[in-house]
């Protein structure tokens, strides 16, 4: 494995308010949903928080009428603190009545993100995360 770039060596990420839990969030009609998942990242070690994920709660904060933003600052924090979201799936095969899950993370390991979508990429290129 690569070690961890050593302190002071900041990234170009805006967002050093703390760690999460290496999610993607993007305000749908139905909500602030998970649409990214980053590989390794506690929320997918976890195996319990999916893509299409819509994220009602936030250690117990309701992220009804909140921005990707907000929800996002909610889920930031100490590196080794513990999270509890509570999230629903959407989409086919997903009932309105069925599925709100409590899942536990610990925070640390995830870079957390807001899919923005005026962000325009060059024709024919994928998002490449940095």
């Amino acid at each position: 494995g690569h070690g961890r770039p050593p302190p002071g060596s900041s990234s170009s990420s805006t967002s050093s308010r703390g760690t999460g839990i290496g999610v993607m969030l993007s305000a749908e009609h139905n909500g602030v949903q998970i649409v990214v998942i980053e590989p390794g990242s506690p929320a997918a070690a976890s195996g319990k928080v999916h893509r299409g994920d819509v994220v009602h709660f936030i250690d117990g904060n309701s992220a009804r009428n909140k921005s990707p933003e907000q929800v996002l600052a909610l889920i930031q924090g100490q590196v080794g603190s513990a999270i509890t979201l509570s999230v629903k799936a959407s989409g086919p095969g997903s009932t309105a009545g069925s599925g709100m899950r409590q899942v536990s993370l610990v925070r640390g390991g995830g870079n957390d993100s807001v899919f923005d979508p005026t962000a325009t990429l060059p024709a024919g290129e994928d998002v490449i995360h940095l």
